[in-house]
């Protein structure tokens, strides 16, 4: 290469719609750097310093034959913009009998599901979910549900709840000659 350019550093958020969009607003945000104040946590669930994603602490998980959940404490939606869920996880399940489940209450009681994870990653991931149709809503919560037949490790950082405009992104690849 004939020609270099260095550019500034970046942080681990800033190419990620919707947190790099200025319109957007944050409903919730967790790093889990200080404590589990937003949170009830069944056991095992806990915070630990054994594995993250960013900085030193992320949630976990590590059952056998049991169920355990971690859900935030109740969030007003506002109207009329998109939400958005994003979070990092990894995890290993270890049969077909193990999963994790995301799921969302507006009473604390009925439960939606909206995701569930089996298998295993090979590092962290980021999950983006659309919950626009939770617009509106006052005292949502989001429930983390492990559910173990012979074991289930998983790991929860970095969780975001973001309002902002619909807008769609596109990358392009930029090629110099």
């Amino acid at each position: 290469v004939k020609v270099a350019h260095t550019t500034s550093s970046y942080n681990h958020n800033d190419f990620e719609a919707p947190l790099n969009d200025p319109d957007a607003s944050f409903i919730f945000w967790d790093d889990m750097e200080n404590g589990g104040g937003q949170w009830s946590a069944e056991s095992p669930w806990d915070l630990t310093d054994n594995a993250w994603h960013s900085y030193s602490h992320a949630w976990e998980t590590d059952i056998a034959g049991s169920q355990s959940d971690l859900t935030t404490i109740g969030l007003d939606v506002p109207a009329d913009f998109d939400i958005t869920l994003r979070f990092r996880t990894c995890y290993s399940m270890q049969s077909a009998g193990d999963a994790g489940h995301l799921q969302a209450s507006i009473d604390g009681s009925e439960w939606t599901s909206l995701d569930s994870y089996t298998g295993s990653t090979p590092h962290w991931t980021t999950e983006f979910l659309d919950l626009s149709q939770f617009q509106g809503t006052s005292g949502l919560q989001l429930r983390f549900k492990a559910a173990s037949e012979s074991g289930v490790l998983w790991y929860i950082d970095d969780v975001a709840l973001v309002s902002g405009t619909a807008k769609q992104y596109t990358y392009l690849p930029l090629i110099l000659k």
